[in-house]
């Protein structure tokens, strides 16, 4: 009865974030890997030596205009190097000037309606315009050049390379050597499903609400599908796929988890004055649990024992190690449009730019533009399809 009970925590244990900050994608990001063609494919996260950007821009001739002859015989050298370093890569990216429709570039799959999305947007950037007022034709060119660097080379080999223009930011989130793995489009990435199931956690722990069994009805009368769509201002669709994903991690987690871990709490002795009031060792299990969760003062810690209070909160903490882990973390960790920009900056629509005569500080801001565009085109919440 003496024991000395553990500290509380000092800060909340949220239960939706990876136990190491690095390790888990942002969904954005991985929709713009869905959406480039790169779902459920191994990665190369650097070749080495190797850089794509330069090797498309050196590809294109018109690329070196402006530049002192040292400073074009630096570059073409290097580009040159760096090419026959990643000769297979670089011809996966050919940049030569597309002969016939944008249509007929290399697209996995020219069925997408993210094609014609960026394709759109490409035409309609001022960027885009500003070079097409001179010379419409090099303006298509390299419209359709730089189109093809955004998007992921198609071909049979199970290890390909985030697109040219995408290796900037690709460095700046999931920086290093080796192959990265980018699932498959699941519902259980998008950041909603643990927004629905942490209001499933709350509920349980302030009500007592399962959501199993009989209890299941009042996840429709609580989180129905047009109330959560409302409140979180996403369309029907999403909300009910991600309501359903939610609602699965949630049970399997409870059936098989907490459901034995809750019968062990029950058969804990209460203090007779405790007992009076509460009745049920199961609802100050889920007491002390959320105020462990949250970082605050647990409750009830003047009537229970203190060997009593350190079964309680030792069950409260391995219950909430073992809840399940986000994958995904819901924000950028950097600018996404500076490092696209950055990328942009040296495609060959930009060296089309300059050849037309725009300043640097003026290509500058119309990249940025035409970077915020393409990631919003490639970032928009995912269509999911609703699994019956």
């Amino acid at each position: 009865m003496g024991a000395v009970s553990p500290a509380p925590a000092t800060r909340p244990i949220p239960f939706d974030q990876a136990p190491h900050a690095g390790a888990p994608l942002p969904f954005p990001f991985l929709t713009l890997c869905w959406r480039i063609g790169l779902g459920g494919q191994w990665v190369r996260r650097s070749c080495g030596t190797a850089d794509l950007l330069t090797a498309a821009l050196l590809a294109d001739p018109s690329a070196l205009a402006g530049r002192s002859c040292r400073e074009s015989r630096r570059l073409y050298r290097t580009g040159m190097a760096r090419l026959l370093a990643c000769g297979q890569e670089a011809q996966g990216h050919r940049v030569c000037p597309v002969q016939g429709p944008v249509d007929a570039a290399g697209r996995p799959d020219r069925s997408d309606p993210c094609w014609e999305a960026l394709r759109r947007g490409l035409r309609q950037s001022r960027l885009v315009q500003r070079v097409s007022a001179g010379d419409p034709l090099a303006a298509e060119r390299a419209a359709s050049t730089t189109l093809r660097l955004l998007l992921a080379a198609p071909g049979p080999a199970r290890t390909r390379s985030f697109p040219p223009l995408w290796r900037p930011l690709a460095d700046a989130v999931v920086g290093g050597v080796g192959a990265l793995y980018v699932p498959l489009p699941r519902a259980r990435y998008d950041p909603l499903t643990w927004t629905l199931l942490g209001r499933l956690l709350e509920q349980w722990e302030t009500e007592g609400l399962t959501f199993v069994g009989r209890e299941r009805r009042q996840l429709y009368l609580r989180l129905g599908t047009r109330r959560m769509a409302r409140t979180y201002a996403v369309s029907r669709r999403r909300a009910l796929a991600c309501g359903r994903v939610g609602y699965r991690i949630w049970r399997h987690w409870y059936e098989t988890r907490e459901a034995p871990r809750v019968a062990r709490v029950r058969a804990f002795p209460l203090p007779p004055a405790l007992d009076r009031v509460v009745a049920d060792p199961a609802r100050v299990y889920r007491a002390l649990r959320r105020a462990r969760r949250r970082g605050e003062s647990p409750p009830y810690a003047g009537q229970l024992p203190g060997t009593l209070r350190t079964l309680f909160l030792d069950e409260a903490d391995r219950s909430i190690a073992s809840l399940p882990r986000r994958p995904t973390i819901p924000e950028w960790p950097a600018d996404p449009v500076l490092f696209l920009a950055r990328g942009l900056g040296i495609s060959p629509l930009a060296a089309a730019a300059r050849g037309a005569g725009l300043t640097e500080s003026e290509l500058g801001r119309l990249t940025a533009a035409l970077a915020t565009t393409l990631l919003r085109i490639l970032t928009a919440p995912w269509p999911w399809r609703i699994r019956r």
